[in-house]
């Protein structure tokens, strides 16, 4: 800005980076402050006054970034009090409001010219073009100017840009660009001065070089080293070029290929005589579906059924049969004979007596599936028949095809009873609600319509679309009909309100078939695009793309047992894949921002959530249903717990506010402004009459309940103060801080009893053990610290995540087991202890975000989590323990992370990891490249 002089800066650098690019950011933050201006450029007038002999300080603070709902009044002058702006573009950076932001708020100061991009990932300006599939790496306020307002404009900038990729700037260019940029001098200024040291040091080495030859012994050590060295160079360059390649598989979401690339990475770097890599890439490898065999010699050319025991996979073939399968063997049992036309439709009734299979030749027939024989031929079409369905009670079949009409049939003695005409063209799909009570069916004239089962005289249309309806089907409960499109969408329907609640997108094609999982968690869509997609059904978020047909996908169907999907192409292929199951039983959407806190009341019939989007929302825990929701702050409501007796709820938010809420009459009691800054965590003493709280202002308060006078202040924390708890005799208090300090407080003296630093960054969380004797201490250096409440002895520690920070402890009702929330980014941001063997049990999968709180419900038998992504999800706890250990499971990626999280690591111990995932996967290496076996199917 015009009246700036250089005084004004405090720091030559602000780095804005996506959480998921930190060691980018570590990396560049180290280069630019540890680098030697050259001493003809030290003293020199600049824009930014004379050039130091160092670029220092450099600012690089994002640890309480996630969740935020602004940028704060630190971040906030920090960006005021920096000359310059480096921002880390990649696909993340991308859509990182808070990169954006602060980006756009350091423009809007008049700083345009004096922001340097540093490219790590992704493609520059690729949302211009769309249709070639590349990731854009710029943010928003990157691309264009940003007025005096903070407002971004239409008019489009052209950032200067380093990139550190090798077909880029490679690293050491893209130092020196930026380095050019903070300095004001040229790119060839800064390069010639590099050529010349090392051109130094290379004489330098060659001198050495040549004084060690002349001792023979001295030479034949130095090639001894030189060769153990360059073998170690190779070694890293392999795993670097491992790491590119699963990230390459992950973009296209081919994760059992990406966790085969991220094993051998590891292995490269223990033969380069370094750690395998603890990074984001290695912990987010989750196999959600596995590729586990082609069935041979299937000739299908359309429909796929399930029996309703799971037994049988009934597929159509091109010559007219239908086969039988045993899944997830791939044998075929039975080949039942048709015309030799092929078969477009099949369907199991659902008590698994009849099997119905139609197609080109205009003829339903019905088998009996006892003895395989065929009952029923139902003739009537005038067309080929495209969609079969029976009604839940398998009394009725419903077809459907080219003639445009719907026809349903008794079963017991082929009778036709109904004739539904309305469809102007042919119809696609069909699918009966699972109360029997309504039909379904879309077709060619773009229409979705809904029928009444009961003779096919009531006929609604829920919607015209653009484009024919290819695909319909209902989730198990008949909440949900999920509709695939032709415009490459899939629709989702609330069958109460018969109104449009969804659309999934991604397709380049038309989505040609759907199906549910049994449980209702998961949606399969197929497209004619060749890809299969599974899609979170609470959340609407996609799992995972499957790829491998080499034509049009027309069916997918899950096994009832949910463990298996099958899906056929039109190049008469069928595939069988292993479907990780969806670990928690109950989920809601509960807030429009991350869920900070959850709570079971004392009876464990209620569960209180807490948001970002500044609400407490209170649910039947049984059902997840809301019951009620608390407004008031005016911030992040960053926890809420009701009292010990039930009767109040308490809560701290980061508008700096202490309430108190009446939890039968959902009305707010008090609420006091006592924190200097953000109030951010709080616990209640045993006998409910005393509540501490725990703010960014370093301090923790005292307060009476439930008239919330303040009592005391516990001032000590040289950071911000993070959690607060009460011992179990209520006569002392326990924080912890930013100060990776935790403190013990006698709070009849309010003085400071002892100060234990055992962790080596910031202390986030405790948690004490049901008996009291033990605390646990957790948080940004991801190891979970054991210490005995009386004498303040260490007794032990856990390693709670190889990669992530650690969020929120929660010990079960008896103290055996110890859940820890993480922010881990691999959807497994949950982990399971056992706390007296000090084992992990098991990940739990679910949260696509950081896992942000978990609680126990007062029996044990219920574990209640919240995470970034607005979710609450409940998970029963027998389903997890007591059984093996996740590391053991069929699962490529617990494999690998159960391998990160067992240090020290062992060659030979990769080596067996390698093989097991080459097994589950039925791909190996071929030179760098990963290929399917041949002659050998995954097991």
């Amino acid at each position: 800005m015009g009246g700036e002089t250089p005084s004004d800066y405090k720091y030559w650098a602000f780095i804005s980076y996506s959480h998921s690019d930190r060691q980018w950011a570590e990396w560049l933050h180290k280069a630019v402050e540890t680098y030697r201006v050259p001493r003809r450029l030290v003293g020199r007038p600049s824009p930014q006054g004379p050039l130091p002999r160092r670029l220092f300080p450099v600012f690089r603070d994002r640890e309480e970034l996630p969740g935020s709902s602004d940028l704060g009044g630190r971040i906030d002058e920090a960006l005021r009090q920096s000359r310059f702006l480096i921002a880390i573009c990649s696909p993340r950076a991308a859509v990182s409001r808070w990169v954006n932001q602060e980006i756009r708020l350091y423009k809007s100061l008049d700083r345009e010219d004096r922001v340097l991009c540093l490219i790590v990932d992704g493609e520059p300006n690729a949302a211009d073009h769309p249709d070639q599939g590349l990731l854009e790496c710029f943010p928003e306020a990157v691309r264009h100017r940003v007025d005096s307002s903070g407002r971004v404009t239409a008019e489009r900038t052209e950032p200067i840009a380093a990139d550190v990729r090798p077909q880029g700037d490679g690293r050491p260019g893209a130092r020196i660009k930026i380095l050019a940029g903070l300095l004001g001098v040229s790119f060839d200024d800064l390069k010639q001065r590099e050529k010349k040291r090392r051109r130094r040091q290379r004489l330098q080495i060659a001198a050495a070089a040549a004084l060690v030859l002349s001792v023979v012994v001295l030479v034949w050590y130095r090639g001894y080293v030189n060769a153990r060295a360059n073998a170690r160079a190779a070694y890293g360059r392999m795993a670097e070029l491992m790491i590119r390649q699963a990230k390459d598989a992950l973009a296209v979401r081919q994760d059992a290929v990406a966790t085969l690339y991220g094993a051998h990475s590891a292995r490269y770097r223990l033969l380069a005589e370094e750690p395998p890599l603890e990074s984001d890439l290695l912990s987010s490898l989750s196999a959600t579906a596995l590729l586990t065999r082609t069935l041979p010699e299937a000739a299908f050319s359309g429909g796929a059924a399930f029996s309703p025991d799971g037994t049988w996979l009934a597929t159509g073939g091109a010559d007219g049969s239908v086969r039988l399968w045993r899944i997830p063997e791939g044998t075929v049992a039975q080949v039942l004979a048709g015309p030799a036309e092929a078969v477009l439709a099949v369907a199991f009734s659902p008590d698994g007596h009849f099997l119905a299979a139609a197609g080109r030749d205009k003829t339903v027939r019905l088998w009996e599936t006892g003895t395989w024989s065929l009952r029923l031929e139902l003739k009537g079409h005038q067309g080929q028949v495209l969609a079969l369905a029976f009604s839940p009670d398998g009394r009725r079949l419903a077809s459907a095809g080219l003639d445009r009409t719907i026809r349903l049939w008794d079963t017991a003695g082929g009778r036709l009873e109904s004739l539904g005409t309305g469809h102007k063209s042919e119809v696609f799909t069909l699918a009966f609600s699972p109360d029997g009570r309504r039909l379904v069916s879309g077709g060619k004239d773009n229409t979705l319509r809904l029928w009444d089962a009961d003779g096919l005289q009531t006929e609604e249309i829920l919607a015209t679309y653009r484009w024919p309806v290819m695909s319909a089907a209902f989730s198990p409960d008949g909440r949900l009909l999920a509709a695939g499109v032709s415009d490459r969408t899939t629709r989702l329907w609330d069958m109460k309100s018969l109104k449009e609640t969804g659309l999934l997108a991604g397709y380049r094609l038309a989505v040609s078939a759907v199906a549910f999982s049994p449980d209702g968690l998961v949606l399969a869509t197929a497209s004619q695009d060749r890809t299969i997609k599974l899609w979170e059904v609470i959340t609407r978020q996609e799992l995972v793309t499957l790829t491998g047909h080499a034509g049009e996908i027309r069916n997918v169907a899950f096994q009832p047992r949910g463990r298996y999907l099958v899906s056929g192409g039109a190049e008469g292929a069928l595939k069988v894949w292993r479907v990780a199951p969806r670990e928690y039983f109950a989920a809601v959407n509960a807030h429009l921002d991350g869920v900070r806190r959850v709570d079971f009341s004392p009876d464990g019939r209620r569960l209180l959530s807490c948001s970002d989007d500044n609400l407490i929302k209170v649910w039947d825990a049984a059902t997840l249903t809301e019951i009620g929701t608390l407004a008031g702050p005016t911030d992040s409501v960053r926890e809420a717990v009701f009292t010990g007796d039930g009767r109040f709820v308490v809560s701290v938010s980061r508008d700096k506010t202490v309430r108190v809420w009446d939890a039968a009459a959902w009305k707010e009691l008090a609420a006091r402004t006592g924190h200097d800054d953000y109030a951010v965590e709080l616990d209640i003493s045993p006998d409910g009459k005393l509540l501490a709280t725990a703010g960014w202002d370093r301090k923790i308060k005292l307060w009476t309940l439930p008239d919330l006078r303040e009592v005391g202040v516990l001032e000590g924390h040289q950071g911000e103060a993070s959690a607060v708890g009460f011992t179990s005799d209520g006569r002392r208090l326990v924080s912890v801080g930013y100060d990776s300090s935790i403190r013990l407080w006698d709070l009849a003296a309010r003085q400071e009893l002892a100060s234990l630093y055992g962790h080596a960054r910031h202390v986030r969380t405790l948690a004490f053990s049901p008996d009291g004797r033990v605390l646990a201490t957790a948080g940004w250096d991801r190891l979970i610290k054991f210490w005995d409440v009386e004498t303040l002895k260490p007794l032990g520690e856990l390693l709670a995540h190889h990669s992530a920070e650690v969020w929120s402890l929660a010990f079960n009702p008896d103290g055996r087991l110890l859940a820890v929330a993480t922010g881990s980014q691999d959807r497994r941001t949950i982990r399971l202890f056992d706390f007296r063997e000090r084992r992990l049990i098991d990940w739990l999968t679910g949260h696509d975000q950081f896992a942000l709180t978990v609680d126990f419900s007062p029996d044990g038998e219920i574990l209640a989590s919240g995470g970034l992504d607005g979710t609450v999800r409940l998970w029963r706890i027998k389903d997890f323990w007591p059984r093996r250990p996740a590391a053991d499971r069929d699962d490529p990626g617990a494999l690998l992370r159960g391998y990160l999280d067992e240090p020290p690591y062992r060659l030979e111990e990769i080596d067996r990891v390698i093989a097991r995932i080459e097994d589950l996967t039925g791909f190996h290496l071929v030179g760098t490249v990963a290929m399917p076996k041949i002659g050998g199917l995954p097991r």
